[in-house]
């Protein structure tokens, strides 16, 4: 089931921007620079994402 998230602030926009700029940085730069399966790639960039997210949060609030 999909769930509708709102979005409260801009702070939460640039959040979720950030997130997934990460995560398709991350998938790009393991497929082309180190020639990976593009499904490790995006396991790796789901990952970092989620690294990246905990951090973010836990110095925003």
């Amino acid at each position: 089931m999909a769930r509708h998230y709102r979005i409260r602030s801009t702070k939460d926009l640039i959040l979720i921007l950030i997130i997934a700029a990460v995560m398709y940085g991350v998938q790009t730069l393991c497929t082309k620079k180190f020639d990976m399966e593009p499904r490790t790639a995006r396991v790796i960039g789901i990952i970092a994402a989620m690294v990246v997210a905990l951090i973010l949060v836990f110095s925003f609030h």
